[in-house]
């Protein structure tokens, strides 16, 4: 089933959790609902659940007006974050509780809800009560139970937040395997970048209630379409960097140095006109190097060994940039180094407003 919000808002008195959103999820897809704790992400889910009706403009599910449709009528299956099962039920008698609840047959909800148990892989805990599963298992019957219904939609708001590091990683990717075997439409909230970068196929990043950008996870982080998107996204996080017009040299200048940003036509015509600009260049962008006309001196501060990479912060024009590369035991502390960006992976943002100037990136669905 296909989704899309056209200009729907929803208030909580003079609070505008979501305000004029529009997006589209296509059939089958799995799309995250990304943003900051406030920014209205699980309030737009339960719009789509129904437990909120808009104030304002269209809810579709395919072309199909569902505004005032009640949550039961929507033919949707929701995970909710604590899970919400039934302590004093069996594994089996929790997933079978809405085939009861409409009034299916006794045989037919347990075949069905077997058939549904060995799907996440928990048939061989039918028997079991909630109190007797780890986090993970728990998880697995409550996303059972929303799909022995065979909705046509799957909502799960923060699925993954009261689970260890090791098994949220290993239940994201069970998750997306069972999503795409079922080939249902989902979404899911989550305020965990790397979660909604890893297994989904879009992202709905919000803040504030508003949309700031709908893409593929890969075109977001690497063409964000404004200085939000770019700090948002990203651990390490990005380095924004002072950039301006020097009208001396005619030529863009980071800020402080004697360093000559060597971009597109576009960014230096751009630039130019607004005099002032930030420069977003990630850490794994920057490389250190011998020598070059292109390259700007450094002094390192600190290093930190994270797994196979080491990140080093760097101090150049007072400025603090953080830079990813491989261990090597001539990096020491106080060594003056010099760097360089990679010039086909900056992006550069107005100040005043903090878009994006490259009108030229692939920047599907932007800012709202």
């Amino acid at each position: 089933m296909k989704i899309r919000f056209e200009n729907a808002s929803m208030h909580f008195g003079e609070v505008k959790a979501v305000d004029k959103l529009s997006f589209e999820v296509k059939k089958g897809e799995f799309a995250a609902l990304l943003g900051p704790s406030g920014c209205g992400k699980t309030t737009t889910l339960f719009m789509l659940a129904g437990f909120h009706k808009p104030v304002n403009g269209n809810i579709y599910f395919d072309d199909k007006l569902v505004n005032k449709l009640e949550p039961e009528d929507r033919g949707i299956g929701m995970v909710f974050q604590n899970y919400a099962l039934y302590p004093h039920m069996t594994v089996m008698k929790n997933i079978m509780f809405p085939l009861r609840m409409a009034k299916v047959a006794k045989e037919k909800s347990m075949e069905r809800a077997l058939e549904t148990a060995k799907l996440v892989k928990i048939d061989d805990l039918m028997d079991r009560k909630p109190g007797q599963l780890s986090g993970g298992q728990q998880q697995r019957v409550a996303i059972a139970r929303a799909l022995v219904k065979k909705p046509q939609l799957l909502l799960l708001d923060e699925p993954l937040s009261n689970l260890d590091a090791k098994l949220r990683l290993e239940t994201r990717g069970e998750i997306r395997r069972i999503q795409q075997e079922v080939g249902i439409t989902t979404v899911f909230v989550t305020h965990d970048q790397e979660e909604a970068m890893s297994i989904s196929d879009r992202i709905i990043l919000m803040n504030k209630g508003q949309l700031k950008q709908h893409t593929t996870p890969q075109n977001m982080y690497i063409n964000p379409v404004s200085e939000f998107v770019a700090s948002f996204l990203g651990s390490p996080p990005t380095n924004l960097l002072d950039l301006e017009w020097s009208q001396e040299r005619n030529r863009i200048e980071l800020k402080g140095t004697d360093f000559e940003i060597r971009i597109n036509d576009t960014y230096t015509k751009l630039v130019q006109e607004n005099k002032k600009a930030k420069l977003s260049v990630r850490p794994e962008n920057i490389t250190i190097v011998e020598n070059g006309n292109a390259s700007i001196e450094a002094n390192i501060m600190t290093i930190e060994t994270i797994g196979r990479d080491t990140l080093l912060k760097v101090k150049c024009a007072d400025k603090e940039i953080r830079l990813l590369t491989e261990y090597s035991e001539t990096l020491k502390k106080d060594r003056t180094i010099k760097i360089r960006f990679d010039e086909d992976r900056i992006n550069i943002f107005d100040v005043n407003t903090g878009i994006n100037l490259d009108k030229t990136k692939p920047f599907d669905k932007g800012l709202q």
